[in-house]
C-alpha cells in the first residue's frame, strides 16, 4: 500500500467554494456523517465544484469527519466537517465531468 490509501472528493458550489478554501474545511450535511466515516487523516481529497464543473485541488484530510469543527461554517448548513490542508498550490481541472465520464463508462 502506498502512503495514501485512498481519495475522496467532496462537493462545494461557487456559494460555498471560497470559505471552503479559507477555512481549510469541507463540509455536508449531519445525516451524511455516517457516509464520511471511510475519510481518515492522510487521505487525498478534491471539490468538485458542481457550478463550474470544476475539480480543485489537491488536499490532505488533517481530521477524521465530525460534527461541527467550526460550527458556524457555512451558517452552520453543512455540520458533517472534515479538516484539510492544501498540498501546493491550488490546481484546478476544468470540464471535470468529462474526466468522470471517460474513467468510468
Amino acid at each position: 500500500m502506498t502512503e495514501f490509501e485512498k481519495c475522496f472528493i467532496m462537493l462545494c458550489t461557487s456559494t460555498t467554494e471560497k470559505e471552503s478554501l479559507e477555512r481549510k474545511l469541507f463540509g455536508d450535511r449531519a445525516w451524511r456523517l455516517q457516509y464520511l466515516r471511510e475519510i481518515k487523516t492522510g487521505d487525498i481529497g478534491l471539490l468538485f465544484n458542481l457550478s463550474r464543473n470544476e475539480l480543485i485541488g489537491i488536499f490532505r484530510a488533517l481530521s477524521e469527519p465530525q460534527l461541527d469543527i467550526e460550527p458556524d461554517a457555512w451558517g452552520g448548513q453543512f455540520p458533517a466537517q472534515v479538516r484539510v490542508e492544501l498540498i501546493g498550490e491550488v490546481q484546478r481541472i476544468t470540464n471535470a465531468t468529462s474526466i468522470f465520464k471517460k474513467n468510468w463508462t
